[in-house]
């Protein structure tokens, strides 16, 4: 395959490399997910954008894109969006913890109190 080389690395014993066309690669933005449907060897997602006609009342989807791929390489896409979807829940519980320090810390200083909460020093 010709085109350009976007990435190169090792998984496990495996030299992965990852080549994009000469072209823009196509992109796709999706409002959500229709529907899934599991041939048993393959599994298929119907990816829908919102249509500008949609209402409150009347959503109306359109297919932008369907994925078809085998159940297996389905599975690693699931457990690498899992993992995903958990680093992203530790980052907001880190910036949460680190915004209720700051507070307590801005709190603190406004009602004359040291940064430990005990009385400021002289």
């Amino acid at each position: 395959m010709s085109g350009r080389k976007i990435y190169e690395g090792k998984q496990g014993d495996v030299l992965v490399q990852l080549y994009g066309s000469e072209a823009i690669d196509p992109e796709f933005y999706i409002d959500g997910v229709h529907g899934i449907l599991n041939t048993g060897s393959s599994v298929k997602l119907n990816l829908y954008t919102l249509a500008v006609d949609s209402t409150a009342d009347v959503q109306r989807r359109e297919v932008a894109c369907r994925l078809a791929m085998s159940t297996p390489q389905f599975v690693r896409l699931v457990d690498m969006l899992n993992a995903y979807v958990q680093q992203l829940r530790q980052q907001a519980v880190q910036a949460q913890q680190v915004e209720g320090a700051q507070s307590a810390v801005a709190n603190a200083a406004s009602d004359g109190r040291g940064p430990d909460g005990g009385p400021r020093p002289a």
